[in-house]
């Protein structure tokens, strides 16, 4: 699958995401119980026993890793409307997870903020987004470029829904933002 060429396509492709995340995550919540209810389940061994498990959990990862990618596709469309940008110019990897390759696309991640952050007028919806994938991700901004996010958070806290407040906070209490 390309990159999408629209807003719309880009905010289609979250919500198809989503679904599909949301999916895999039910899928494999109904496989795990149904192993430890097995007369096979063995604690010492966990589910290394149950291959369909194994298996559920790999695609239900690969749909989450895309579910994240499709919003930060989207926070890009958001961030620059006129040329978006795609993760592509940030050397992202797609499909893999943000720790692979030695962290190539968390690394990534700590691009896109500042590069986001940089205009003139930040798009504050893009840096939610940004922000709230970096946090599912347990990805770590570096500390000036994560006091410049909450500070563009907290200048436009007028704006900023339930979502947007939480992920400020988060930011906020983020073990980096503590140390």
């Amino acid at each position: 699958m390309g990159a999408a060429v629209s807003a719309s396509e880009a905010v289609g492709r979250v919500t198809e995401a989503r679904a599909e995340a949301s999916a895999r995550g039910d899928a494999l919540r109904a496989l795990k119980s149904e192993a430890r209810a097995s007369e096979r389940w063995d604690q010492s061994v966990g589910y290394k026993g149950f291959p369909e498990v194994i298996e559920a959990n790999r695609t239900f990862e690969l749909a989450r890793i895309r579910w994240l990618e499709t919003r930060l596709e989207g926070a890009l469309f958001v961030a620059w409307p006129e040329e978006p940008k795609l993760l592509d110019a940030f050397n992202w990897s797609y499909g893999e997870d943000f720790r692979a390759r030695e962290g190539a696309n968390a690394k990534s991640l700590t691009y896109i903020l500042p590069a986001v952050l940089k205009s003139d007028a930040p798009c504050v919806d893009a840096v939610v987004e940004i922000c709230a994938v970096a946090l599912l991700a347990e990805v770590e901004f570096p500390a000036k470029v994560r006091l410049r996010a909450i500070e563009t958070l907290e200048a436009s806290m007028d704006s900023l829904d339930d979502d947007g407040r939480e992920t400020m906070n988060a930011l906020k209490s983020s073990p980096a933002a503590r140390a």
